[in-house]
């Protein structure tokens, strides 16, 4: 009898803080007060009304793509041995 109103009292509590909670976290965006004053910001939830003084302020956290690199130099030549050319030979 004492688990399951244990279990009914975590179901009552915990799943709408935690379905709270995974709706208001976004993995992709960041989202910030900053104060218009001296420049400050704070990291808050999406969700998140800024005070009076402040800005809301969101970013990516990925950038777009940067150029391809220039090619790198050729490798050593590979160490050759006696039937590995593929032709079973």
């Amino acid at each position: 009898m004492r688990c399951s109103r244990t279990l009914a009292l975590l179901l009552v509590f915990v799943a709408p803080v935690e379905a709270a909670f995974a709706q208001t976290v976004d993995l992709t965006t960041l989202t910030a007060c900053v104060n218009v004053t001296n420049g400050t910001a704070r990291l808050v939830a999406t969700a998140t009304v800024c005070q009076p003084n402040e800005t809301l302020v969101t970013w990516s956290v990925h950038g777009p793509a940067g150029p391809q690199g220039p090619t790198g130099p050729t490798g050593p030549m590979g160490r050759r041995t006696a039937g590995t050319t593929g032709t079973g030979g």
